[in-house]
């Protein structure tokens, strides 16, 4: 008699594991997805008002030198963000965002980077990586930055 019973228990415990998942993802199928939050890159070239006591972010002074210096960039519509504090180094992070979902009801956004960028531990200036941070044979090429605008925006590194 025992087993006999032991298969119908394990039948029905499978059952009800096969309902139990299958309810789930039909009950998640109907769901709306979360808001994504989609930020706008910044398209003042003029800089970060910092002298008349302007609160801006660190992201936001970043990218305004960013935009501001000598960097060449295919696109103008492009993100920029502290990526990593590595060893008193910055790593930075240029950019773009692509949606490639194909219902607009699901997003599925996805970044690419543009370019990777270092602050050194010595903080003299932007340097951009001409190699996608190869460790083997670095090269980096310093970028022409408004010195002001930097200072702020260390002394806004350092306040986080």
């Amino acid at each position: 008699m025992k087993i006999v019973f032991i298969p119908y228990v394990t039948f029905i415990l499978v059952l009800t594991c096969l309902f139990s998942c299958g309810k789930s993802k039909d009950e998640s199928q109907n769901k709306v997805p979360a808001t994504v939050a989609i930020e706008t890159p910044q398209t003042v070239d003029d800089g970060p008002d910092l002298e008349e006591g302007v609160v801006v972010d660190c992201d936001t002074q970043l990218y305004q030198i960013i935009k501001n210096s000598n960097f060449d960039t295919v696109s103008d519509s492009y993100y920029v963000r502290i990526d990593e504090n590595r060893n008193d180094t910055l790593i930075i992070k240029a950019y773009v965002r692509n949606d490639l979902s194909d219902d607009k009801r699901y997003q599925q956004i996805v970044e690419s980077a543009v370019s990777w960028f270092v602050i050194l531990p010595q903080r003299d200036g932007i340097y951009q990586s001409m190699n996608a941070l190869d460790p083997e044979e670095p090269d980096f090429k310093k970028l022409k930055i408004d010195n002001k605008a930097f200072a702020f925006l260390l002394k806004c590194i350092d306040q986080e």
